[in-house]
């Protein structure tokens, strides 16, 4: 994780609460480089929803967001996140990065993402998110994701 790289960082939250966002999505990052699965699933409540792109959404349970996270650690060997820029609202958290991909065949690829992280308005002091949605391009890298993981099934 290269943290270094945060920069003009837009700031809508009170700054302690900028803080925790930051030390929320580092937790984020640091489960999915470390590959992780239930310490990233802690950081979502059970029934949050990720919407990857343009495939289907999981489903409003933990177990779904398990396949699709276990789908994601098996199309590829490393991931490397490179933030680019953080946004934190009441609401949401909103992040900007670029996102390093080793593949099993030694070959490796990066995507520009952006990930809005809902906010569980219901339980705030939980820090758990309610929904997630990841937007970007995964053209370029759709076959090899298929190829070393499977078709996307949650």
């Amino acid at each position: 994780m290269k943290f270094d790289l945060f920069k003009d960082v837009k700031v809508t939250a009170s700054p302690a609460d900028y803080e925790a966002a930051l030390v929320w999505v580092q937790r984020v990052m640091q489960a999915i480089e470390s590959k992780s699965l239930d310490a990233l699933l802690d950081c979502f409540l059970d029934t949050a929803v990720v919407k990857f792109c343009h495939l289907p959404a999981t489903a409003p349970t933990r177990e779904s967001k398990a396949l699709f996270v276990e789908w994601c650690y098996k199309f590829c060997k490393s991931f490397e996140f490179s933030p680019r820029n953080v946004a934190v609202t009441d609401t949401q958290i909103i992040l900007q990065y670029m996102l390093e991909l080793a593949f099993e065949d030694g070959s490796a690829d990066s995507l520009e993402l952006v990930t809005t992280y809902q906010r569980n308005l219901d339980t705030p002091s939980s820090n758990k998110m309610s929904h997630v949605s990841i937007a970007g391009d995964l053209s370029r890298v759709h076959l090899k994701l298929v190829k070393y993981a499977g078709p996307p099934v949650w």
